[in-house]
């Protein structure tokens, strides 16, 4: 866990980049009725990305089966999970997307991309951009930073007293180069913490968890051979630089001060009467959080989070804690998986005494109404905070079970000094069965 510290907040700061799908100057939200298929395709693309700016082009309009002969698009200033990125620049020909017909704003599944003939690609990522996405994630403990440099670049980790014997500093420092056209990989990193060299179990650690990025995900195949970095950005590229197809003009500007409405990401679909109180609901998503997590837990299954149900009115809420929300808080379902960007979900139950689980549900909710703060530190040892399976295990300990018999996992790192309690480790426990999966 000590060795994958620096790998992670690395990983955390370099975040992948998501797909994107006479002059026709549409208006967002359009009538989609209105459209053709090159508005709805940009329209589509908007909702999702929620871009400054943005110019497609293409010869002619998508066909009703999603095909392009040939296709540019150029953004600027898109947001990715938050994560600003300065430019998008991709230009492609026989693209084949999913039919339009399938296409819904703030859907990213309903726009996929098939096939492509060739695709070539430009990102920029900005320094200011990548500091500004890690900002929100300092804590009391630590703090991070990134600076660029000509050929590489290096990642600083503040860490206050209290861990690792006082006030420390650790550095990163690496080349960047281009595998296999889609992966970010490290070159050549050097750790040092309070500018001792680390030991090669340090490095061979880091070196585990290559690529740090991989943008296979991007959608389109984005064909990269290049990374190079100066001062203030990183630009990664293919062999050819993309160019403005000629033809047909839909372009996006965002207006001063007015932005698109925020379409809410598909949801899992479940059925509420599916839940009862006590319930557990170990959740995979999208999220910083899931890097960070799967770092630590190599399990098959991959839980990065977790929280206890509640039913309210009728309807299904988890009680979670999470850095996000800052404290334990209380979600309807449909806004936790939101919350979450949650890609699965499995549910599982107490295979006791139904009056046992009621009463660990209630107790949970207590702790959300007393609001107590998320513990950034994992410190089970104190109960003036909690993290999220350490609010279940305490609800269920306080009612005389205890979840987490045998199945904590113990670390001294930075972050962690002390034992844990990881998702899928909680999930083992001989007093729950899972009761359904959610995908």
């Amino acid at each position: 866990m000590k060795n994958t510290l620096f790998a992670y907040i690395l990983l955390l700061s370099l975040c992948a980049v998501a797909p994107a799908g006479g002059e026709h100057v549409p208006v967002f939200p359009p009538d989609s009725g209105a459209q053709d298929n090159g508005g709805r395709l940009l329209s589509t693309m908007v909702s999702l990305l929620l871009p400054e700016s943005m110019e497609l082009r293409m010869d002619e309009p998508p066909d009703g089966a999603g095909n392009v002969r040939n296709i540019s698009v150029a953004l600027r200033g898109a947001l990715l999970t938050g994560f600003r990125v300065e430019r998008i620049a991709l230009e492609s020909s026989f693209l084949e997307l999913s039919p339009p017909s399938s296409w819904k704003p703030g859907d990213r599944s309903s726009l996929a991309v098939r096939g492509a003939l060739r695709t070539n690609t430009e990102i920029v990522l900005l320094e200011e951009d990548i500091n500004a996405a890690l900002e929100p994630y300092a804590t009391e403990q630590y703090r991070l930073a990134v600076d660029l440099k000509p050929g590489g670049i290096r990642l600083r980790v503040n860490f206050t007293a209290g861990h690792l014997g006082g006030g420390s500093l650790a550095t990163v420092d690496a080349g960047l180069e281009i595998r296999r056209g889609s992966q970010l990989w490290l070159k050549n990193p050097r750790i040092l913490v309070n500018g001792d060299d680390q030991t090669d179990a340090v490095v061979n650690e880091l070196l585990k968890i290559q690529p740090f990025v991989d943008f296979a995900a991007f959608g389109f195949p984005p064909n990269l051979v290049a990374a190079s970095v100066d001062e203030n950005a990183l630009r990664l590229s293919s062999r050819t630089s993309p160019k403005p197809v000629e033809g047909l003009l839909y372009r996006y500007e965002a207006l001063p001060g007015v932005s698109p409405p925020v379409v809410p990401n598909a949801v899992l679909k479940y059925s509420p009467e599916l839940f009862r109180n006590g319930d557990i609901v170990f959740v995979n998503g999208k999220r910083w959080r899931t890097k960070i997590v799967r770092l630590f837990d190599k399990s098959p299954r991959g839980f990065a989070h977790a929280g206890i149900v509640r039913i309210v009115d009728g309807l299904p809420h988890v009680v979670h804690a999470s850095p996000e929300l800052g404290k334990v808080g209380m979600q309807s379902m449909e806004d936790f998986f939101s919350f979450e960007n949650v890609d699965y979900a499995r549910v599982y139950r107490f295979s006791g005494d139904p009056a046992v689980a009621e009463a660990a549900s209630l107790r949970a909710l207590e702790y959300c109404t007393r609001e107590i703060p998320f513990d950034d530190r994992f410190d089970t040892s104190r109960t003036e905070a909690m993290y999220c399976t350490e609010v279940i295990w305490r609800a269920y300990k306080a009612e005389g079970i205890d979840l987490a018999r045998g199945n904590w996992e113990f670390a001294r790192n930075p972050i962690v000094q002390g034992r844990v309690l990881l998702p899928y480790k909680l999930s083992l426990s001989p007093h729950l069965e899972e009761a359904f999966v959610l995908e």
